[in-house]
């Protein structure tokens, strides 16, 4: 009864583990950047583009917004020349995933009306960024 319930704890335990691993950090890609435009309102970014991971407190008549940014990977084909085994890149596919971070994005808007969209620099505040005159 002891290894038994040894092993009920161990098997909840590992099956809690893995279900931890099924989650990431929502993100947007190149496509959806693409639909930016100055002047968008909050309701359309969020229409858009989605829901930011954090929005930063407003100063003054700003309130920053930060999305994480991933882009495609798309299967090669392989193809043969001769007697080699090429890989040809494609740019489009039925089979790709999604690699890791590119890097953070930080959307603006002052007034409520989208001002300004731009990649953070590792190592500085998002916030003082968006300050930046």
């Amino acid at each position: 009864m002891k290894y038994l319930l040894s092993i009920l704890l161990a098997l909840t335990l590992s099956g809690c583990a893995t279900i931890g691993s099924n989650y990431n950090t929502p993100f947007i890609n190149t496509d959806e950047t693409l639909k930016l435009r100055i002047g968008m309102t909050k309701d359309e970014v969020l229409k858009n583009i989605g829901t930011p991971i954090i929005v930063y407190a407003g100063f003054e008549n700003k309130i920053c917004w930060l999305y994480e940014v991933r882009i495609a990977q798309v299967a090669s084909e392989k193809t043969f020349m001769g007697d080699e085994n090429i890989n040809e890149p494609k740019k489009t596919g039925k089979t790709f995933r999604y690699g890791p971070t590119l890097h953070k994005l930080l959307v603006t808007f002052t007034d409520d009306k989208l001002s300004r969209w731009e990649p953070v620099i590792e190592g500085r505040s998002p916030v003082d960024k968006a300050y930046d005159k």
